[in-house]
């Protein structure tokens, strides 16, 4: 769902700029940084704060031809040097695999930005052990090539989400969107030198780091080995119908979006939102529960005083957000002393006479 409503919403502003250009209304710059406001947004304190942070964060927009060159230069350095280092990983499955994360990249930063909640890359880049240990297959060393390619597409999606978190917290505060990105161009290239001297050290110190014996486990591991291993099969290692689902909801994503398109706006608010649907399977349960009762005060906030309710919610949510992790402090150390037991206790017994 959250892969359709992503491509739905590219191919539709890439849509309207392009009718908007061959009918000469407007440039691409002048409708995404001057949309024409009804006469309720020009009075209001909100719309007005909203449209001086736009312009002053699309005036300083990180250019789109270095982009591309950057992504073009680490895509030719990793499909030159990852297959001298990896023996069974061909420069066209390096290639693939970026391809690939471009795609997922998007969806990740298009969900931090639009919910501003940070999915595990682990979820939705496990199954790159699948397809591409499929593709190599096991005689071509396709558990090698599916954890390489995992790691790859981890590392880039994890990548763009900080990004996107970065430059969300950048148009909140009025920063300029160039510092961050260098300052996280910086930052990434320290933590590959950190990152590779510290494994060198617990290398050296330790020989049966990540192994059952060592210290550091690395529990993590075996857990995409295995996978990694299933995916050898090919399409045998998926659930029973789970490409079915995943072409049925991927099409719903696009379907939702076109239905609140269609609708009249007021009606079109009571029409969920397909990633925010997409994103209560990612979070935990008492998370979800916690975005729709918020969800709810809004609702009712902006039914009685609609003004009131857009210029202090994010206030009283960054409130409750902030009392919620001083509570979960207070728990942890409440739960340690023994004086907050749990409700419930459960076991799962191997038989009737367990019980």
């Amino acid at each position: 769902m959250m892969l359709g409503d992503s491509v739905y919403n590219v191919l539709r502003i890439v849509g309207v700029a392009l009718f908007h250009k061959l009918r000469n209304k407007y440039t691409a710059d002048d409708h995404l940084q001057s949309p024409p406001p009804d006469d309720h947004d020009q009075t209001s304190p909100c719309r007005s704060d909203e449209q001086i942070r736009t312009q002053h964060f699309l005036n300083d927009l990180i250019p789109t031809k270095l982009s591309t060159v950057a992504a073009a230069a680490l895509v030719a350095i990793s499909a030159i040097l990852l297959p001298l280092i990896f023996r069974p990983l061909k420069w066209y499955y390096v290639v693939a695999a970026y391809m690939i994360s471009f795609v997922l990249a998007f969806i990740q930063a298009h969900v931090v930005g639009l919910c501003d909640v940070i999915l595990n890359p682990a979820s939705l880049d496990i199954r790159a052990a699948f397809v591409f240990g499929a593709w190599a297959g096991i005689a071509q060393g396709g558990v090698l090539v599916g954890l390489v390619a995992c790691a790859i597409m981890t590392n880039f999606i994890t990548a763009a989400a900080d990004l996107m978190a970065d430059l969300r917290t950048s148009y909140l505060t009025m920063a300029s969107p160039k510092s961050v990105f260098v300052y996280k161009v910086i930052g990434t290239a320290s933590g590959c030198f950190i990152s590779s001297m510290t494994f060198w050290y617990f290398e050296k110190h330790d020989r049966k780091v990540g192994t059952d014996k060592a210290y550091y486990t690395a529990y993590a591991g075996k857990i995409f080995r295995q996978t990694a291993i299933y995916g050898v099969q090919g399409f045998s290692g998926f659930p029973k119908h789970y490409l079915q689902f995943w072409c049925a909801l991927f099409i719903m994503g696009i379907v939702i979006n076109v239905i609140k398109d269609v609708l009249p706006k007021k009606v079109a608010g009571y029409v969920p939102n397909p990633t925010a649907l997409g994103v209560a399977f990612y979070v935990s349960g008492h998370s979800s529960v916690t975005f729709s009762v918020g969800n709810l005060i809004v609702f009712l906030w902006r039914w009685r005083r609609k003004d009131q309710a857009d210029a202090f919610a994010p206030i009283v949510a960054s409130a409750l957000i902030c009392g919620d992790g001083l509570w979960n402090l207070v728990s942890s150390v409440f739960a340690f002393v023994g004086l907050i037991k749990p409700p419930l206790c459960v076991k799962f017994p191997h038989s009737q006479t367990d019980v």
